[in-house]
């Protein structure tokens, strides 16, 4: 079985599979492979089973959809519900006005930093991009929120624990990402 923090290593040799785990195990022990760094999504599809521990696995993702951009995909850690920095980085980018990228790119200059343009938006461009990079991602949060548990009321009225369980978990990792978002912006609007 799948144990995402057991440490597994796999050969082949002489057209067998060895698969070696580097716990220690008493005897009629259940012994535990780990399937990858997979999330609770990928299991339930690839495999037919969710994980019920919380380990930094166990994300969850949104996909931001703004006109005229590429969808961003915001992954959510089950953890402490803390946002990946990369899709932070794409949507200042997206949300920047001109006159605060030619801020930063003159704050740049003079500071003598390299990089790419994306590492412009590494750090926030201003307080107001800040706060409108959140607010969109707390909208779009609370959306899969709702999505969330409504699947769970309809997992729960066929009977199926499988399903209830990975929505149930996915609105948790979904809560901690809106605490995340209102920490850092107490009272923000989305």
């Amino acid at each position: 079985n799948h144990d995402s923090a057991s440490i597994t290593s796999a050969a082949i040799l002489e057209d067998e599979l060895f698969l070696s785990v580097d716990n220690t195990f008493q005897n009629g022990e259940e012994v535990f492979i780990s399937y990858g760094d997979l999330t609770n999504l990928e299991t339930l599809c690839n495999y037919g089973f969710i994980s019920d521990k919380k380990t930094a696995c166990n994300s969850e993702s949104i996909d931001v959809l703004m006109m005229r951009q590429q969808p961003v995909k915001v992954t959510i850690s089950s953890v402490d519900g803390s946002l990946d920095p990369g899709s932070i980085a794409i949507l200042r980018s997206y949300l920047a006005s001109p006159a605060e990228i030619s801020a930063k790119e003159n704050e740049r200059e003079e500071n003598g930093a390299k990089g790419t343009s994306l590492s412009l938006f590494a750090s926030p461009i201003s307080e107001s991009n800040e706060e409108e990079v959140f607010s969109f991602i707390a909208s779009f949060i609370d959306e899969a929120l709702y999505d969330a548990r409504s699947g769970v009321e309809k997992a729960s009225e066929k009977n199926d624990d499988l399903v209830e369980r990975y929505l149930t978990a996915r609105a948790e990792t979904l809560v901690k990402g809106l605490d995340f978002v209102k920490s850092k912006f107490p009272g923000i609007e989305y």
